[in-house]
């Protein structure tokens, strides 16, 4: 029996709104029902388990993420389509802290994420589009603005630059600069 205005996706929006207060490490079923104001068994006529729900998480957070580096390279191209992904990757990951985890961790999550999860390299790939690069050029490129992106977000939540008052978004963008300057000369020398 279905519990009266209990959904599938109001316990998939309720998930997400726990992992996104609490972090997935904080997250469980039992929480997900108390919260709803259910008994946990009462999920189960919507839901097939824990992973069930992560799933959904996960996938709503892959897209997520796509949307606002989307949304944020719109029709620009080259170095200010470079630009743009980098803020939407950096505005995404800073206000969704816990989602971006997720994101971070697909690699080791179901397969569905997993390939779900490729999906996250189409907006690199539309960034990339101008420059003269070969697919395995553009491969290593997005491995190495990647690194950038994760590298810097990643050190910044760790608490490393909270050391010096210097404006932490600042050096982020001197960061993306430096790959585009790289990328821009590496292209001149293989012209030759």
């Amino acid at each position: 029996m279905y519990h009266k205005g209990l959904s599938r996706q109001i316990i998939i929006d309720q998930a997400i709104e726990i992992i996104q207060e609490e972090g997935e490490e904080n997250f469980s079923l039992h929480i997900l029902a108390s919260r709803l104001g259910v008994k946990t068994a009462s999920l189960y006529t919507h839901i097939h388990n824990l992973e069930d729900v992560l799933n959904e998480v996960g996938l709503y957070s892959i897209a997520l993420q796509k949307e606002y580096e989307m949304k944020y390279i719109g029709d620009l191209k080259g170095a200010q389509a470079i630009k743009a992904l980098a803020k939407g990757y950096y505005e995404f990951a800073i206000n969704n802290r816990s989602l971006y985890k997720i994101n971070m961790n697909v690699i080791h999550s179901s397969d569905v994420l997993m390939i779900q999860g490729r999906s996250l390299k189409e907006p690199i790939e539309k960034a990339l589009a101008d420059f003269e690069l070969s697919q395995d050029e553009v491969i290593q490129w997005q491995r190495i603005l990647r690194c950038i992106m994760h590298g810097y977000i990643d050190q910044q939540d760790l608490g490393f630059f909270n050391m010096y008052k210097a404006d932490k978004e600042e050096a982020y963008n001197m960061a993306i600069q430096c790959f585009i300057d790289g990328l821009n000369t590496y292209i001149q020398n293989k012209k030759g």
